[in-house]
C-alpha cells in the first residue's frame, strides 16, 4: 500500500548529522526538523517502529535535540495513550522553543503531514470514515505554511508542499481518488527530499 511506502520512505530522511542551517548539506539533511515533526506526529497518537526509530536516529545524531527526545525514545508499543500524548507534547514545546524560525516551519509542516497520516492511515485500517475536517484543517494548514516559506527551504520542496495543501479545497476530501492524490503528492515529496 501506498501508505507503507511512505512510511518507509520517511525513514530516509535522517541520513544528515548536521544541523539544518549549515550550506552544503542535501535536503534529507536540511529537512531533519521536518522528518522530527512528522514522526512525533505519528508517535504521540500511535507506536510504529518506523517512526520510533526516526527519532532514535535523530536523538543520536542530532545532539541539540538528544536531551528533549529522550523521553520520547524511551516509549514503548505498551505505553499508555495518556502518558505517550504527554511525553510526545512535552518533547515537541521544549524542541519548538529551541528552534530556528525556519526549523519551527520544518517542524510545522511535518506535524501537519504526520497528523494527516495518522488520520487516514487509522481510520483506513479500522475501516472507518475519514474525518474531513481534520484532513481539511491539516491541509489548510500546510497551504498557510506555504505562504511564508522560510528563504533556506528549497523551492521544489516548498512548491510540493503547496500543492499538497491546495488538495484542502476539493470538495471530495474523503474519496478515494483525493486520498489517492494525497498520498501520491506525500510521496513525490519525500522522493525529493531523499533525492530519489
Amino acid at each position: 500500500m501506498k501508505i507503507t511506502f511512505l512510511l518507509i520512505a520517511v525513514l530516509l530522511l535522517v541520513a544528515g548529522q548536521a544541523a539544518a542551517q549549515n550550506a552544503g548539506l542535501t535536503n534529507e539533511q536540511k529537512m531533519l526538523p521536518f522528518a522530527t515533526g512528522m514522526s512525533l506526529a505519528v508517535l504521540r497518537e500511535r507506536h510504529e517502529n518506523n517512526f520510533q526509530d526516526v527519532v532514535d536516529r535523530v536523538g543520536r545524531q542530532i545532539r541539540y535535540y538528544s536531551e528533549e527526545l529522550k523521553p520520547v525514545r524511551e516509549l514503548t508499543k505498551n505505553t499508555p495513550p495518556m502518558t505517550r500524548r504527554t511525553v510526545v507534547d512535552q518533547a515537541v514545546d521544549e524542541l519548538r522553543a529551541k528552534m530556528s524560525r525556519s526549523d519551527r516551519w520544518q517542524f510545522l509542516a511535518g506535524d501537519a503531514l504526520g497528523t494527516l497520516y495518522v488520520e487516514i492511515g487509522s481510520k483506513i485500517e479500522a475501516r472507518e470514515p475519514l474525518d474531513a475536517e481534520t484532513i481539511r484543517f491539516q491541509l489548510n494548514l500546510l497551504e498557510r505554511l506555504t505562504e511564508n516559506t522560510p528563504a533556506d527551504i528549497p523551492s521544489e520542496i516548498a512548491g510540493k508542499l503547496k500543492e499538497i495543501g491546495a488538495l484542502g479545497q476539493s470538495d471530495a476530501l474523503t474519496d478515494k481518488a483525493t486520498i489517492d492524490e494525497l498520498i501520491g503528492k506525500t510521496v513525490e515529496l519525500i522522493a525529493i527530499i531523499s533525492g530519489e
